[in-house]
């Protein structure tokens, strides 16, 4: 099912293009509904551990693919939340003004009852989680008092892209409506700006769990114990591995490049 976020697309003609634009952020919010469900009763009878950051013997891709769906739960059942908003490309602006203008996220979490306020209350909860587990394992990216230090929090990265994205919304929408000028590119929606950010935050507290809160450290004395005990070709062999982590943008990166070596 984790496979639906990443897929090799073919070559696309000029029209297919504005088709996948168009459809592709409803497909993905659609995507992560299932499989946050599908997770959620995973869990429900056993077959998947929870919570994913203190399980004992997993590896990145692992905490990396259940955290994040972890992360998206609290988000489903709050009030009108409605995380299919976050791709319909006519809220786009209206939902941006709202979040940093009004900033309903930041009043006290209690659904109103209303679609936009809710939704990002919803979000804010996910971050919220992600503030608990990063704080927990010590994460740079998502440690309370680490980013305290650094004058920002949790949230602080959307934030910054979701500011950027109403203006660009708002741009947008203006040249479709006055027809005047070069149309602008079409700005990407919310969830896809969200998703890459929860995306990255859940793999920073992977790389954390496994290898510690410095986790090029982590990485580098594993490497050594590896170096001192084992043959070049495992060396080799676990070099590889690290590598494609860490360059890995989505968890299925990792497995698309293991496919590739059979």
């Amino acid at each position: 099912m984790f496979g639906w976020f990443r897929k090799k697309a073919p070559k696309l003609s000029p029209t297919m293009k504005t088709a996948e634009k168009l459809l592709g952020p409803v497909a993905l919010a659609v995507a992560i509904v299932e499989c946050v469900s599908e997770h959620a009763a995973a869990v429900k009878v056993g077959k998947v551990d929870f919570p994913a950051h203190r399980r004992k013997g997993s590896n990145v891709e692992a905490i990396w693919i259940d955290l994040r769906l972890e992360a998206m739960r609290p988000m489903f059942g709050f009030g009108q939340a409605d995380l299919m908003m976050l791709s319909n490309m006519t809220r786009q602006a209206e939902l941006l003004a709202a979040f940093v203008d009004e900033r309903p996220h930041l009043e006290f979490p209690q659904p109103r009852g209303q679609p936009v306020a809710d939704t990002w209350q919803g979000v804010w909860q996910v971050y919220r989680y992600l503030d608990a587990v990063g704080s927990e394992v010590m994460d740079r990216e998502t440690n309370r008092a680490a980013l305290k230090a650094r004058r920002c929090n949790i949230i602080s990265a959307f934030t910054a892209e979701a500011t950027q994205l109403r203006d660009r919304w708002a741009a947008f929408e203006n040249a479709v409506k006055t027809g005047s000028g070069p149309r602008p590119e079409m700005p990407p929606t919310v969830i896809e700006v969200f998703w890459a950010d929860v995306t990255a935050k859940t793999k920073s507290i992977a790389l954390s769990t496994i290898f510690g809160p410095h986790y090029e450290g982590g990485i580098a004395y594993r490497l050594k114990l590896v170096e001192e005990q084992a043959t070049d070709a495992q060396v080799a062999k676990l070099r590889a591995t690290i590598g494609r982590i860490l360059a890995a943008k989505m968890p299925e990166d990792i497995r698309e490049a293991r496919k590739s070596r059979k």
